[in-house]
């Protein structure tokens, strides 16, 4: 019987298979070894990828598959010479040895960056500031040597604020010509007065004007609208000048002299829109305002006369709306049959009783009708005959009287 042997086949097939182990078994311990990129959380090396960096590819910082010994600070890469392709500081930055992130607090942009002016030594702006490392003064900038820091601060150029201690008094225009500074506005009161004249340097406005030198009856002239304030559509109609009601200190308050007013004409200006009128509660009459109010004030109500010849004067006490009560001047007799006697208020206040109109052989008592002029006398007659008068009472109750 023959022996098989081996071809060359058969020994090629089974070198395969033992490479084919061998390879995997590398893999395997690979794997192992070496974690996903996506199961690594970057923030455990004190490195957390943010902004620009979330979105670098690993080897655009770890060359040739190099963990250990990464750079953190930004000046390792971000430099002229630097290994890894990134933005590095330009040519016209500011000089500076400090580090990028003291300034750039940023990974997204380069933009937006503070820088603290803490070690900066006063008057020393411009050696920054000039144009090219960082904004420097523009063309229409004030015309000064003064130092930076003398107008503006670190936090922003605006506001500024500007000491015209040295400034000349009436030079305001120097400066103020509206392209160095703001200037007067094409709306401005017409003057030749220097700014200081009526602005403080603290703010243009509120702004004085000194009218002294201003003619009586001229207010019109400045005072029409567009060069300052003029009078308004609902003014009063009028052909008076300003200073007639108004002070130059303030529009209100306004003083009218009503002496040439004729009397009963109060209406005409005092209608509501011109000047203030009548209220919608107001007491119900077609009386002029100064048959009850004075030009001074409407309040308190000086005057007002009962045109009425029944009408008695009552005591303090007494308030208009007691006997007015529609608020009219127009009254309703609570007892019309008495009116207009005192008993045609007052009937259910009457106390027979106390009224005896004789004692003998009977008493009789006065009736409310017998009595409706409280103001009048009554007799105590002596019999039943009220022909003979025994006592004459005087008149006991007076309207002006606290009560019965």
């Amino acid at each position: 019987m023959k022996r098989h042997t081996k071809g060359p086949a058969a020994s090629n097939l089974a070198a395969a298979l033992v490479l084919l182990v061998l390879c995997a078994a590398v893999l395997i311990r690979a794997d192992a070894a070496e974690p996903r990129r996506m199961n690594f959380d970057h923030t455990q090396t004190g490195f957390p990828l943010i902004g620009q960096h979330a979105r670098a590819q690993c080897e655009s910082c770890h060359i040739g598959g190099i963990f250990k010994g990464t750079p953190t600070q930004c000046a390792s890469c971000h430099m002229q010479g630097s290994r890894i392709a990134v933005t590095v500081k330009p040519a016209n930055h500011m000089p500076t040895n400090a580090p990028c992130d003291q300034c750039h607090t940023s990974t997204v942009t380069w933009t937006g960056a503070r820088f603290r002016h803490m070690g900066v030594l006063p008057g020393s702006c411009t050696q920054c500031h000039n144009g090219s490392m960082a904004p420097g003064k523009p063309a229409n900038h004030v015309q000064t040597t003064a130092s930076c820091d003398t107008c503006h601060r670190t936090s922003a150029w605006v506001p500024a604020t500007f000491n015209h201690a040295t400034v000349l008094p009436g030079t305001c225009a120097q400066c103020h010509n509206g392209s160095q500074a703001r200037g007067k506005p094409a709306n401005h009161i017409q003057t030749t007065a220097s700014c200081d004249t009526c602005h403080r340097t603290s703010a243009w406005v509120p702004a004085t004007f000194n009218h002294a030198s201003v003619l009586p009856g001229t207010c019109a002239q400045c005072h029409n609208g567009s060069q300052a304030r003029g009078k308004p559509a609902n003014h009063v109609q009028t052909t008076a000048s300003c200073d007639t009601c108004h002070r130059t200190t303030a529009w209100i308050p306004a003083t009218f002299s009503h002496a040439t007013v004729t009397p009963g004409t109060c209406a005409q200006c005092h209608n509501g829109s011109q000047a203030t009128g009548k209220p919608s509660g107001h007491f119900v009459t077609t009386r002029s305002c100064d048959a009850c109010h004075s030009t001074t004030a409407w309040t308190p109500v000086l005057r007002y006369t009962h045109s009425s010849p029944n009408y008695k004067p009552h005591n303090a006490g007494v308030t208009c709306k007691q006997c007015h009560t529609s608020n009219g001047e127009t009254i309703t007799w609570p007892f019309a049959a008495y009116q207009p006697d005192c008993a045609g208020c007052h009937a259910s206040r009457f106390k027979p009783d106390a009224h005896k109109k004789t004692q003998t052989p009977t008493t009789v008592l006065y009736t409310v009708s017998e009595l409706r002029n409280c103001a009048g006398s009554c007799h105590l007659y002596t019999d039943n005959t009220f022909t003979t008068i025994k006592t004459t009472r005087s008149s006991h109750h007076r309207s002006t009287d606290g009560g019965f």
